[in-house]
Order: C-alpha cells, then sequence, then structure tokens
C-alpha cells in the first residue's frame, strides 16, 4: 500500500506534467521536490507507462552518401536507428523512450 505522502507527491506530480510525456533526466531535473516522485516508486506502484517515441529525420541522396562516408572505419556498433526509403524519400528513424503518468 502506497503511503499518504507519496500520493499526495504523485498528485503533485500528475499536475505538474499533466499528459505530457518526461524521460528520467526531466523527472530528476525538473520536478520540484514537493512533488518528486522516484522512477523506482513510480514503477513499483505500476503508475507510469512507457511509450516508444519514434524520430525520423529527412536525408538527401547526398546527404546519405556524406553520412556514410563518414562512417567508413569508425566503429558504428553504438550506434541506433536505421535508414528508409518511402518511395524517393530517404529518412533515418530512430526511436526513444518516454514515460507518461496513468
Amino acid at each position: 500500500m502506497m503511503k499518504k505522502e507519496t500520493q499526495q507527491r504523485f498528485e503533485k506530480l500528475k499536475e505538474f506534467f499533466g499528459d505530457k510525456l518526461f524521460s528520467e533526466r526531466e523527472l530528476l531535473d525538473n520536478v520540484p521536490a514537493e512533488a518528486y516522485v522516484s522512477m523506482s516508486t513510480l514503477r513499483k506502484y505500476d503508475l507510469i507507462e512507457c511509450v516508444e517515441v519514434e524520430n525520423a529525420k529527412e536525408y538527401s541522396l547526398d546527404e546519405l552518401i556524406n553520412e556514410i562516408n563518414s562512417m567508413i572505419g569508425e566503429d558504428c556498433y553504438g550506434g541506433t536507428g536505421q535508414f528508409i526509403r518511402e518511395g524517393d524519400k530517404i529518412f533515418f528513424v530512430d526511436y526513444y523512450y518516454r514515460y507518461k503518468l496513468k
């Protein structure tokens, strides 16, 4: 069972973020002390949901060639995302995760 103080802080946290998505860093850096609830507590009481967010940037063919050329000889294993083609357009699509209060 959640403590009364934690419940009160969670209510203030809901007022602070509303329906906006947030990162763990934003939770740590931006939330007023009286509304702060740790990520572990939010997970423990199932008060958040993880949301996958897609970020797509369009590339011209020349930009794609330059990007690939800049990678030659480099270790790209730490990279994320992928290049995709939709019709005549090329996009680099990357995914990241944010949280949403329930």
